[in-house]
């Protein structure tokens, strides 16, 4: 039995597990197993509390204290008592907790490595979230699939008049950190490598040196931060040299700041940012250009302008992993409803919704998840990526390229079959198309039987055929999450559909969207379901192992 195995294997197992719940969850199997889960406190080193939003001060502190992980629990309390168990603390939405309590937090842990304060709880990767976890957090409130087309972060934008009444309405839906302490807690973590601040108002700070006591920061998120110019540009100057990593989407450059980015950060390995003025992408290329170590690199946010150019002075023997999507905005529309919770209109143009149960949950979302409580369908509306098969070209020739991810390109499917068989590495693959009409009949994956690697597919409009379909259940043996949405008559059929849920055992999560007709009735051989879904336009698949049948979520 497990609990029989010597302490040491113990503790190097549990390490493992990166789950608080799950960790809780071991603690109930066993007196021996509680045993070293409480007087270990290196069994929590990752201590990621984002999945609960509404811990409170004494919520955490009794958790510590439960654990004997050592915690200073008064702000003058001497610092020899310190732990450096913990070596990473996410704390992104906990918005109950106070500034005082943050700052005990960091003075306890001084040995933390990583810093997560994002103002909402972010979204996981599709491969690193397993479906067990998917299944809880849907069946808890703390994930939800819609907007469908929203399923990774900083994808989609909200207009700032939503966010105005999102604030409005949930004043704590999210974790705010004044910049003053976010320093006084980096002042007791020396050794501090990753900060992540998104959705938090940066300012300069008015007195100390933080040169000295950030030099061991390496990775550096400040997506959707607020924040002039004039800090930004500090912030370059200051660190940029020393960083790796640098993620600040949804923050518009000016060309002092291209400067800047420019002149500090030649070292970069990762970088995410976005370009609504068009005039600034050849600024862009001449960066990534310079960057000679760029191995992610994620662009977002353009109205119109060439991409090609920027992808042909990416260095391609160094690139892993690449995002590229335009402007892309989800506005909120009303809708009347029925008694009965339903929307009386439930077109496919409008996105509509499903009613569920617990929808209040959902007021204290990241905001560019849309909350069903403030409205009941929405609408999309996404520019053309400027990127054509010349990028695709050039793209072809980077052999280490395992991530792709394109947002309306202007593609053609024969250049697309021509990547797959040149790119056999990729894991990582998701293409989003333009459809005039209700299913565009262009094939994008006659050549998708070439990515024997893959391991995460995602297709919003691309019409999956008989044959891609067949090519997906044969040949993509290591695939494990897969996303269709508007996919076309064949996969909205029931053979399609069963077709779909009998690919190989690898697969443990199947998300299906924008359906245009109900469900069809499902083999029982293949799906385990307790509740009817033939009026659901998004429906979730997960498989908790790979013996076991589908369930519906």
């Amino acid at each position: 039995m497990l609990s029989n195995l010597p302490t040491e294997i113990l503790l190097r197992i549990i390490s493992y597990i990166p789950l608080i719940r799950d960790k809780c969850h071991l603690m109930q199997t066993g007196r021996h197993l509680k045993y070293i889960l409480c007087h270990h406190p290196i069994c929590w080193s990752n201590m990621d509390m984002s999945s609960y939003p509404y811990i409170t001060n004494h919520d955490f502190i009794s958790f510590i204290k439960c654990r004997n992980i050592p915690f200073i629990t008064s702000i003058s309390t001497s610092l020899s008592s310190v732990s450096n168990m913990i070596s990473a603390l996410d704390l992104s939405g906990c918005h109950s907790l106070s500034d005082d309590m943050l700052i005990a937090l960091a003075k306890s842990f001084t040995g933390l490595t990583v810093l997560r304060l994002n103002g909402y709880c972010l979204s996981s990767n599709a491969l690193d979230i397993s479906p067990q976890e998917r299944k809880n957090r849907i069946a808890h409130f703390m994930d939800q699939p819609f907007p469908f087309e929203n399923q990774r972060d900083h994808v989609y934008q909200v207009p700032p008049s939503y966010f105005s009444s999102i604030r409005t309405s949930n004043k704590h839906g999210r974790l705010v950190v004044p910049f003053i302490v976010v320093c006084s807690m980096v002042d007791h973590i020396p050794g501090l490598s990753t900060i992540s601040i998104q959705y938090q108002e940066v300012t300069e700070p008015t007195t100390g040196s933080y040169e000295e006591k950030l030099a061991s920061m390496r990775l550096l998120d400040i997506s959707s931060c607020e924040m002039e110019q004039s800090t930004l540009q500090t912030i370059l100057r200051t660190y940029g040299r020393q960083l790796t990593s640098l993620k600040m989407l949804n923050i518009e450059l000016t060309s002092l700041s291209m400067i800047s980015l420019l002149l500090f950060g030649k070292g970069l390995e990762c970088l995410h940012l976005s370009c609504k003025e068009p005039t600034l992408l050849p600024n862009i290329a001449l960066i990534v250009s310079k960057m000679k170590n760029l191995k992610d690199f994620r662009l977002n946010g353009m109205r119109s302008g060439d991409v090609d150019f920027i992808i042909e002075n990416l260095n391609i023997h160094t690139l892993q992993r690449l995002d590229i999507s335009p402007k892309m905005n989800i506005y909120p529309r009303s809708s009347p409803i029925h008694p009965t919770g339903q929307p009386i209109s439930n077109k496919i143009t409008n996105h509509s919704h499903n009613n569920n149960k617990n929808n209040h949950y959902y007021d204290h979302k990241h905001p560019t998840r849309l909350s069903k409580h403030y409205t009941r369908d929405y609408t999309t509306l996404e520019h053309d990526l400027h990127l054509t098969d010349r990028s695709l070209f050039r793209l072809s020739h980077c052999r280490h390229l395992t991530e792709l991810r394109l947002c309306y390109p202007l593609i053609s499917p024969d250049s697309l079959h021509s990547f797959f068989l040149v790119n056999p590495q990729l894991e990582q693959f998701e293409l989003r198309c333009q459809s005039n009409t209700q299913f565009d009949q262009k094939d994008y994956l006659i050549g998708i039987h070439h990515l024997t690697r893959l391991k995460e597919l995602q297709l919003f409009s691309v019409t999956i055929t008989p044959n891609a379909l067949l090519s997906i259940s044969t040949h993509l043996l290591s695939l494990k999450h897969l996303t269709v949405n508007r996919g076309g008559y064949y996969v909205e059929s029931a053979e399609g559909l069963n077709q779909l849920l009998s690919i190989p055992p690898q697969l443990n999560t199947l998300l299906i969207g924008q359906l245009s007709n109900p469900i069809p009735p499902l083999s029982p051989a293949l799906v385990y379901t307790n509740r009817d879904v033939t009026d659901d336009n998004y429906v979730t698949f997960i498989r908790l192992s790979k013996q076991s049948r589908w369930h519906i979520l």
